[in-house]
């Protein structure tokens, strides 16, 4: 398991975990904090994980259970609404 910081400012997609020939990304928790309210909404490359979520902070901790898991060569991203302050820290492997 590899764990990567988060810094992304920019409204729109924002590759976090980049893709790797032949592997696929299984994210198991994230842990995010907002500087002001957008929505924010996860993908594996440009295909929808999630639906838009609004708020402050996002936790996702899911032991033993994969949280998302991209498909084969699809990099983890994170689209912003708006250009708003996000930090964080993923926890992830590829497989």
């Amino acid at each position: 398991m590899a764990q990567i910081p988060v810094n992304i400012s920019t409204s729109g997609d924002n590759t976090v975990i980049p893709a790797q020939t032949g592997k696929t990304i299984r994210v198991s928790n994230i842990v995010l904090s907002l500087a002001g309210e957008t929505t924010v909404q996860f993908k594996s490359g440009t295909q929808a994980l999630s639906g838009l979520q609004t708020g402050l902070k996002f936790i996702l901790e899911s032991p033993g259970f994969p949280g998302y898991v991209m498909n084969k060569e699809q990099a983890f991203v994170i689209s912003l609404g708006a250009a708003i302050q996000t930090g964080g820290t993923i926890w992830f492997e590829y497989i």
